[in-house]
């Protein structure tokens, strides 16, 4: 995958927000690694919000493209990027709901991140809705090593 990843950006530079890149599973328990970037915060004057938003909808746009069922994706930016866990939480959630909608091979989205960005998510989250004709249903999953957690959102 790393190869995969290095001659992708000798060849086409950088991903920029927004931009997807496919690549192998390597050794990783899924078919394929879908890679975007999201946005370093700086002061939120920098377009951050619609860069967020334009890469967790790419990512999303290529699971559904490739005829994936189950897709897990990062908390983009919301670590070391340093965008704000509930603002970042808010943009990714409104980009499930809408892109759930819609969808038609991708029915199960699990958003992982470490304890604290994900026990934001999960905030922001409850005080939300995916309206009252959803037929979704979200869990809080956390691996046997007890160092990850995951939101979960899929049909029911």
């Amino acid at each position: 995958m790393v190869s995969e990843c290095l001659e992708h950006v000798r060849k086409h530079g950088e991903l920029s927000s927004g931009k997807v890149f496919v690549s192998s599973a390597g050794s990783l328990p899924c078919k394929a690694v879908i890679h975007t970037v999201g946005p370093m915060w700086k002061d939120g004057s920098g377009n951050e919000d619609a860069d967020l938003q334009a890469s967790v909808r790419s990512a999303l746009e290529e699971a559904d493209r490739g005829g994936h069922c189950s897709v897990s994706v990062p908390a983009v930016s919301c670590g070391v990027y340093g965008f704000p866990v509930e603002r970042g939480a808010r943009i990714t959630i409104s980009e499930l709901r809408q892109f759930l909608t819609g969808a038609r091979s991708v029915t199960d989205v699990s958003v992982v991140s470490g304890r604290s960005v994900i026990e934001g998510f999960h905030e922001t989250l409850m005080s939300t809705s995916f309206g009252p004709n959803s037929a979704k249903q979200v869990t809080v999953s956390q691996p046997d090593d007890g160092t990850d957690l995951g939101l979960c959102v899929h049909d029911v």
